[in-house]
């Protein structure tokens, strides 16, 4: 067998032994294991690294402590109509559907210079919070339920999943937990898109908070 070809099986393996639901790394809000590395502290979050370069998809794991309630986070990062509102290089966000604890969203992404825009339909679920312990979770993926607008101008990503963990800490604050695995597609290195996320994270934490303190200084 030729060597591309084999390397080409190898990678579908690895895509399709990967589970379809988000990782769980999310779940847990204190340190991550060995798995990870930090690679950048910012006053309004830590973000980490995969440790082992070679992974196959671009990830990162962020952990924040906010002196907000959680319910406030956890309506900001699912209120996808007005995302391009707020968050950075969203360009377009729409509620395609709804059913039961599951929402479809399609979303445009402007990605700076000379890469293409790219789009996307995702599903998210909330269906694993415990509103009555102030425990929330989100998660998504990419979905192909609905049919995406028909143009040769942008790019699907071949993989984008995600998920969000948010819990009460003792002061009436929050402790949450971020996690994101993006391939973007198109002929973008690996380490372009695991740098261009990084920053991307740092802008997205700035980005919420802001609307964090925004609409608590409206509700007082």
């Amino acid at each position: 067998m030729h060597s591309s070809t084999r390397f080409f099986l190898y990678l579908a393996t690895v895509f399709f032994a990967l589970p379809a639901a988000a990782s769980p790394r999310c779940d847990d809000t204190g340190k991550p294991d060995g798995q990870w590395e930090q690679s950048a502290q910012t006053p309004l979050a830590t973000l980490y690294r995969p440790r082992n370069t070679r992974q196959v998809t671009p990830a990162a794991l962020v952990r924040i402590h906010w002196d907000y309630a959680p319910e406030l986070l956890y309506d900001i990062v699912q209120d996808y109509a007005h995302f391009a509102a707020f968050i950075p290089r969203v360009a377009d966000s729409r509620v395609v559907a709804k059913q039961a604890d599951h929402v479809w969203v399609y979303q445009q992404l402007h990605l700076p210079g000379p890469a293409r825009d790219r789009h996307y339909l995702m599903a998210s679920t909330h269906e694993g919070s415990k509103p009555a312990l102030r425990q929330y979770r989100v998660e998504w993926q990419l979905s192909t339920r609905y049919p995406l607008p028909g143009t040769d101008s942008l790019l699907v990503p071949r993989r984008f999943r995600g998920c969000w963990s948010i819990h009460p800490d003792r002061q009436g604050g929050l402790v949450a937990g971020y996690w994101i695995e993006l391939d973007p597609g198109g002929w973008l290195p690996r380490w372009i898109t695991q740098a261009v996320l990084r920053q991307y994270l740092v802008d997205l934490m700035r980005a919420l908070h802001q609307r964090a303190a925004s609409l608590s200084a409206s509700e007082h």
